[in-house]
Parts: structure tokens; sequence; C-alpha cells
């Protein structure tokens, strides 16, 4: 899907597809222009058409996406670019990167496979794109190609948009200048590679500094130690070509950078915004545990659950913030896993502690807002051996949950509405691994959608449930 591409406090998106679209990946807008089906609406039904006007008041790289099912892994996305100053200065804008797995058959077929619906094995990738190319073991396909310019500065925007793979980034004899992180400026440091989950989002400058006598490999390798299988996990791959008098054809003869294969996130040590806030005392305390558990009655023999007695199963066709308005308090049902916040004054601090003991890692997106990242770790968490970072740590909407360890997050209440937290790893998330923070009064939410939006989305909802597609997730 398209480049959307404005400046901040300029921006302005419309949405307008015969399928059920969703969010733009760690905006800060209101609760109504977020677009995650269940939360704040109900999937666009086919052939409707909604429009979302929303403010850029933060700058960056991103990506939108749909938040229906398993929508995305079939293609339903693109990336955002919101121009702003940087951290370091670049000469030339290479534009965004997207870096994904890939199937060769819809994600939907594969969500019936045997080994996902009965032990809950994610699907093998057959390939891996940048910008949507690559080749392929079997012959055909093509690379994605980038141009430096001798002695310049190249940035990229780098987002990983797939539904599973943790992926390591790096330009072939190349360091890279990190200046941001999701939507979050931060302090400069360079590298020769870097991890990047499912979800998140960096901003990087590369200097131009050596040969143009010779191509390189732009490579993105999965981390196979994270369980996630990739057939062409030693391959993916672009090209860098230098601007000459005389272009290098063929491909690079480049030697790789040593990547070491790794379920972690980026050292949190290098993650310093570049404006520091403090975290302040915590209003409420709140510990989930994300389990596999067996579902007796389903088709799927397995699901996830975080915090709630059940899996994130919330119906289509009737969104949180609509139950919110229309009975003027948090009363939902367990499927939704809701956490009330609406108790709580504006500005107060919560902390969440995520943990689980299976030995997978989990890329967790929390809508709304952006988490600031308290301390994270391997085994099980203990209050009493456990520091919390409070000074500046980092921030940002997407951060890994450790593979048999634990996250500590905290968030601020000052955006009413509600807001999803959920694995992005596509194939958890449509198995139950989400839940919802419902923030600010039901007067405030109301207030924000007033007369106009609160229309929009009973429209939005009324022709979903004409179109008669009901509840399948």
């Amino acid at each position: 899907m398209p480049l959307i591409d404005c400046f901040t406090s300029n921006g302005w998106l419309t949405v307008c597809r015969s399928i059920a679209v969703g969010p733009k990946c760690g905006l800060l807008a209101l609760c109504c222009v977020t677009g995650a089906v269940s939360q704040t609406e109900c999937p666009i039904a086919p052939g409707d058409c909604h429009t979302y006007h929303f403010k850029a008041t933060q700058h960056g790289s991103s990506w939108y996406h749909s938040h229906y099912s398993l929508q995305y892994g079939d293609g339903l996305l693109g990336p955002i670019v919101i121009h702003g100053p940087t951290t370091a200065n670049w000469d030339v804008d290479l534009g965004p990167l997207l870096i994904t797995d890939h199937y060769h058959e819809s994600v939907f077929n594969l969500a019936d496979e045997p080994l996902t619906r009965i032990i809950g094995i994610p699907p093998v990738a057959v390939n891996g794109l940048i910008n949507g190319k690559n080749a392929y073991l079997t012959g055909g396909g093509s690379r994605a190609e980038f141009t430096f310019a001798p002695g310049k500065k190249h940035l990229l925007r780098l987002v990983n948009t797939g539904s599973e793979m943790i992926f390591r980034f790096a330009v072939d004899q190349h360091r890279m200048t990190v200046v941001a992180m999701d939507f979050v400026p931060i302090i400069p440091y360079k590298t020769d590679s870097l991890l990047i989950a499912v979800g998140q989002r960096y901003d990087v400058i590369i200097e131009a500094d050596q040969s143009p006598e010779i191509a390189y490999w732009a490579r993105g390798v999965p981390m196979t130690s994270c369980f996630a299988i990739n057939l062409m996990s030693t391959d993916i791959r672009a090209i860098v070509r230098y601007e000459s008098n005389t272009p290098v054809t063929g491909d690079p003869t480049s030697t790789s950078w040593l990547m070491l294969d790794t379920c972690a996130d980026e050292d949190l040590t290098n993650l310093v915004p570049h404006i520091p806030h403090s975290v302040g005392p915590s209003s409420l305390t709140e510990n989930f545990d994300a389990v596999l558990l067996p579902s007796p009655g389903d088709s799927y023999a397995v699901r996830w659950r975080v915090g709630g007695p059940e899996p994130y199963r919330p119906p289509l066709d009737s969104p949180v913030v609509k139950q919110v308005i229309d009975t003027g308090a948090v009363n939902l049902t367990a499927v939704f896993n809701p956490l009330d916040l609406t108790s709580l004054a504006p500005g107060s601090w919560v902390y969440l502690i995520v943990e689980s003991l299976v030995p997978l890692p989990h890329p967790l997106h929390l809508h709304g807002h952006d988490s600031y990242i308290l301390a994270r770790g391997s085994g099980p968490y203990v209050e009493l051996l456990t520091s919390l970072e409070l000074e500046s740590p980092p921030r940002r909407d997407t951060f890994n949950l450790p593979q048999n360890g634990y996250v500590v997050l905290a968030l601020q209440t000052d955006n009413p509405g509600s807001w999803l937290l959920h694995c992005h790893i596509q194939w958890h998330l449509s198995d139950g691994f989400a839940l919802s923070l419902v923030e600010g009064s039901p007067d405030a939410i109301q207030d924000i959608y007033g007369s106009g939006e609160d229309a929009e989305m009973r429209r939005v909802c009324q022709n979903w449930k004409l179109s008669g597609l009901g509840d399948k997730h």
C-alpha cells in the first residue's frame, strides 16, 4: 500500500477500501482515530469507507496496517513518514525500508494448519522481503536496491512489518548511527547491526565511506534461536550500490558483519531518549502472566491468555468505547480481558509487570502511549531483586517480553480511551494474547467522540453487522 508522507502538525490520513483496515502503529492520537478493532471501532465492511483524521504531533517513521484478524499478513499495510528533526545530521533520506517474513499462501489458510491449530506452532515462513522483494530458493524474484552517494550520510527508516520474525539488519562493511526508536528520538549510538522485532521501527544514518568500486549486501537475518523458522534465513538481502561514472553491476561480494543469533531486544543502555522524562510513583501496579493453555470446546487446542481468565476474543460489532459511552461505566465481559483505569486521576502512573515462562519472546505493542521500560530480565519477576530505572528510561510503543522472562513498563494516564496491549506476533494475537486498558472517565471518553465521531463509529458498526461477516477472528 502507498507511503503516507507528511510533516509534523500537518498530517491527515484517509482510508477508503473494500477491506477491513486498522491503526497507525504507535501514533499518539485520540482513541476515536486509532482504528483498533473491538477497542475503538468495528471493522470496516467490504465496500464501506471510513476516514481517519489525526494531527501528526510526533515525528519519525512508522506503518499503518489492518488490525482485523491476521489480515495484514496478506499485505494490507504501508509505511508512514512524518518529517521532523533528528538527533544527528544526514544528507539523503532514502525513505522507509520494510522488512518482513513472507508466506506463499494466505495467512488465513496457514492458520488452519495442524501444528498451528493443535499445539500453537506458527507456520514456517518460506521467504523474507525487503521493500517487497527478494530472490527465492528455486530461482526468480529480484532484490531491492539502494543507491549511496559517496561521502554522504544516508537516512534509512527501518520497519519490521512481519508476522513473527525478529530480524537483525546490517549493511556489509558500513556502521550505522541509530537516532530514533519508534517515534522517540534518542541520543545517537553506533552499531554494526540492529535487532528489530515485529512492529518496531528505527531511524538510522549510514555514511557512504567505503569503496564505490563494489556493491554491498544489506541483510535481514532472521533470529532462528527464537524458534522461528524461515527457509531463506541466510539469503534475505537487498543491494547497496554507490553512485559512479562506471556503475558496478552484478551481485555484491562484500563481507558480512559477525551477527549473533539472539532473541534479545537492543541493549536498553543504548536506548536513551534525547528528551529526558522521569517516571513518578505508581498509583497502580498490575502483574500479568502470559501462558499457553488448553482451549476445551474450541477448534484450536491451545490459546494464549494474558492476565484474565480467558483468551482475548471480544465481539467485533460492539467495541469497548461504544459500551462505555452507552452504559457510562466499564462493565466488560472477560473476553475483553479488561484493565479498568477509569478511577485514576489524569496524569497518574501505572506500572505493568508482564511475565512469560514460555521459551518464546513476545514483541508487545501498547496503543495510545509510549511505554517507559523500567526493567526486563530472565526468569520470574522478583520485586526485591529487581531495580527499576525511573530516571529517563527508554520509552517506546513496541518492546520485547524476553523468552522465559519479564518486562516492567510504566504508562501515564494522559490519553482517555480504550487501548490494546498485545503481542505483535500475529499468530499469538489471533490466539488471544492481548488485553484492554480503559483509561479516563466515561464522560472524558464521550467528550472525545462527540456527536460526529460517535455517529460515524455507529455507522461503521452497523455496516459491519449488515455485512454478515460476524465475529470471525
